[in-house]
């Protein structure tokens, strides 16, 4: 039988660059601890009309310590909004 996820972190990005990588490396971080633990997690970037320096450190990001991996874009221009877009894609028990 496999096991779904436990965990889905739903993250929004508009024009985060400057704060992007190290977002990503505690996010990475975090995950690596929960996979110890047995709990998995899965990333779900939403990217809401997200600048190109953004989507570029996303793209190039190591997000291997995720056990899934989801980005969509959307053109909502708002952050709640986007995130009831990520929540409806995430497929952990726990958002």
């Amino acid at each position: 039988m496999t096991r779904g996820i436990d965990v889905s972190v739903v993250l929004t990005l508009h024009h985060e660059g400057k704060y992007l990588a190290r977002t990503l490396a505690s996010l990475s971080e975090t995950a690596a601890v929960a996979r110890t633990e047995g709990i998995t997690v899965e990333l779900v970037a939403v990217q809401d009309r997200a600048d190109y320096a953004t989507k570029k450190i996303l793209r190039n990001a190591n997000l291997a310590a995720f056990q899934h991996v989801q980005s969509i874009d959307v053109d909502n221009g708002s952050v709640g909004l986007s995130r009831n877009d990520g929540c409806s894609v995430a497929s952990g028990t726990y958002i």
